[in-house]
C-alpha cells in the first residue's frame, strides 16, 4: 500500500493505504441504564411489596439496542390462624431493537465491518445508500458482502415479548400439626418477531418480510398434605402429593416475498405471501409420597414414591403404557457427634438411591399432518408435519443413579473435604438417531438400550487462615 490513487467502489479516487481503527469508527460504546422503584407495606396479617425496574440498553452496534420494563407485586397474608397465602406476580415486557446477525456475510454488520478491506475507511461507506435508495455495496464482486451500515441501520430484526409469571401457595395447619399447602403457578409469554430484508438488498433486491407470532402458556399446580409425629428423639413425616402440568404453544408466520411498493414494509405488500400455523400441547399428571424419619438432627432416612403419567406417549389405536413409578431412598448421618476427635471439626456420611424418568416431545409416537401455506385449485395444500419417524411403543425413560458421600471439616475449619462417587444406569434413554435423507426425515424416535455412567467427584478448600471477628468485622 504505498499512497497512490485508487478509484474505489463508488468511484472516488482515494490514496490506497491501509485504514486503521475501523472497529471503533464503526462500533459506539455502549450503555446500559437501570432504575428501580419499590415500595413496601406491613400490617397486621402481611405485608406487599411492589417494585417496578426499567432497563435501557444501547448496543455497541449502531441501531441496536434493548428495553425492559419489569414490575414485581408480592404479598404475603395471614387471614385465619394457621392459614398463610404467598401471593406473587411479575410482568416483564422487552422490546429489542434491531438484533444483529450472526450467521455468514450477508446481513452481517459484525462480520463485514470486521472483515473490511484494510485499504477501505468504514466510514467511506455512508450514506450507505444510493440516490434510489438501494444499497451502496463496496465490492461488485461479492453481493452477499453487505454494506455494514446498510445493514444496520436498514434491515429490520426486531422482537417484542410480554411475559407474565404468577404464583399463589396457600398453607392451612391444624392444632394437631396436620397441614394441608396448595399451590399454582402460571408462565406465560406472547412473543413477536419481525424481520425486513430491505428494498434494494444487493443480493435480493426486491425484498422480504416475516413475522412471528408466538404464544406459550406453563401451567403448573400440586396440592400436599402431610405432618410430623415425634416420639422422644426420634420423628417421622409422612406426605402424600399429586401435581398437574400443562404445556401449550401455538406460532403463526407470516411471510412475503417481492414488496410490490418499494420500500413499504407491509406484508400485504408483498406479492408472495404464505402462511404457517403450528400449535402442541402436552400434559403430565403426578402422584406421589414421601416419609421421613429423624433421630437426633443426626441421623436422616428419606423415601419417596412417585408415579407420572405422560400424554406425549400416547399413541390413539394403541394401549400404550403411560405412566412410569419412580422409587427413591437416601440417607445421612452426622458421625462427628459420637467420634469427634481434635483434628475433626465436622463429618457427614451420605447414601442415597434415586429412579427418574422422562418423556419426550409432543407428537413423536405417530405421524401429523399440517397445511401448507400454497394453494392448488383454490384448495390448501397438506404435508406431514413430523421430522422425525414416530415410535408408536415409546417408553418414557429411566435412570437408576446410586451415589455415596462424605463431607470433613478439618483442623478446626481450616480445611474442607467434599467426597462423592455416583454410578448411573439409564434404559430406554428416548433418542433421535439420524437417519439417510432419503428416507424423507431427519432422524427417528427409539428408545436406546442400557448406558452406565460412574463419576468420582472432589472438591477441597484449605484455608491458611482462620477468619477472626474484630469489632464485629472479619478479617
Amino acid at each position: 500500500m504505498d499512497g497512490s490513487p485508487v478509484v474505489q467502489f463508488d468511484g472516488v479516487s482515494r490514496p490506497y493505504s491501509y485504514q486503521s481503527g475501523n472497529l471503533g469508527r464503526f462500533y459506539r460504546t455502549g450503555s446500559t441504564w437501570t432504575n428501580t422503584l419499590a415500595l413496601n407495606k406491613t400490617f397486621d396479617g402481611g405485608s406487599i411489596r411492589f417494585s417496578g425496574t426499567n432497563v435501557k440498553n444501547n448496543s455497541v452496534v449502531p441501531n441496536s439496542g434493548l428495553n425492559r420494563q419489569s414490575f414485581n407485586l408480592v404479598g404475603l397474608f395471614e387471614p385465619l390462624k394457621r392459614l398463610t397465602i404467598d401471593a406473587r406476580y411479575n410482568m416483564i415486557l422487552e422490546q429489542v431493537k434491531n438484533r444483529p446477525m450472526v450467521s455468514d456475510m450477508s446481513g452481517n454488520a459484525n462480520f463485514n465491518a470486521m472483515f473490511l478491506p484494510t485499504s477501505v475507511n468504514v466510514n467511506d461507506l455512508k450514506p450507505w445508500k444510493k440516490e434510489n435508495g438501494f444499497e451502496l455495496p463496496f465490492t461488485t464482486g461479492n453481493t452477499y458482502a453487505t454494506n455494514p451500515w446498510f445493514a444496520a441501520y436498514e434491515f429490520q430484526n426486531n422482537t417484542k415479548r410480554d411475559r407474565s409469571i404468577a404464583s399463589l401457595t396457600a398453607k392451612y395447619t391444624l392444632e394437631n400439626g396436620l397441614f394441608i399447602q396448595g399451590r399454582a403457578g402460571r408462565d406465560a409469554y406472547n412473543d413477536h418477531y419481525r424481520n425486513v430484508l430491505p428494498t434494494g438488498t444487493a443480493y435480493y433486491e426486491y425484498g422480504k418480510i416475516n413475522e412471528q407470532q408466538t404464544k406459550f402458556a406453563d401451567i403448573n399446580a400440586d396440592i400436599l398434605l402431610g405432618k410430623a409425629f415425634s416420639f422422644g428423639d426420634y420423628t417421622v413425616t409422612p406426605n402424600i402429593g399429586a401435581s398437574y402440568r400443562n404445556t401449550k404453544m401455538s406460532q403463526l408466520t407470516n411471510s412475503g416475498t417481492d414488496f410490490i411498493i418499494p420500500f413499504v414494509y407491509n406484508i400485504l405488500n408483498a406479492k408472495n405471501k404464505s402462511v404457517n400455523y403450528l400449535e402442541s400441547e402436552s400434559e403430565t399428571q403426578s402422584v406421589y409420597g414421601t416419609a421421613e424419619f429423624a433421630y437426633k438432627d443426626v441421623f436422616y432416612l428419606t423415601g419417596s414414591l412417585r408415579s407420572d403419567w405422560y400424554s406425549t406417549l400416547a399413541t390413539p389405536g394403541y394401549d400404550n403404557k403411560l405412566n412410569s413409578v419412580y422409587p427413591s431412598v437416601s440417607g445421612s448421618f452426622i458421625f462427628s457427634e459420637y467420634f469427634k476427635p481434635s483434628w475433626l471439626s465436622y463429618g457427614k456420611l451420605r447414601a442415597g438411591f434415586a429412579q427418574v424418568g422422562q418423556a419426550t416431545d409432543p407428537y413423536q409416537t405417530l405421524l401429523t399432518y399440517n397445511f401448507r401455506g400454497e394453494n392448488l385449485n383454490g384448495a390448501p395444500l397438506g404435508s406431514i408435519n413430523n421430522r422425525n419417524i414416530p415410535n408408536t411403543s415409546l417408553k418414557a425413560s429411566i435412570a437408576n443413579e446410586l451415589e455415596i458421600g462424605a463431607e470433613l471439616r478439618l483442623l478446626n475449619d481450616r480445611v474442607n473435604l467434599d467426597l462423592t462417587w455416583y454410578n448411573k444406569k439409564s434404559k430406554n434413554e428416548i433418542i433421535f438417531n439420524t437417519t439417510t435423507p432419503a428416507t424423507g426425515y431427519a432422524a427417528a424416535v427409539l428408545n436406546s438400550e442400557k448406558c452406565k455412567t460412574r463419576v468420582l467427584k472432589h472438591y477441597f478448600r484449605q484455608l491458611l487462615l482462620k477468619p477472626k471477628a474484630l469489632n464485629g468485622f472479619l478479617l
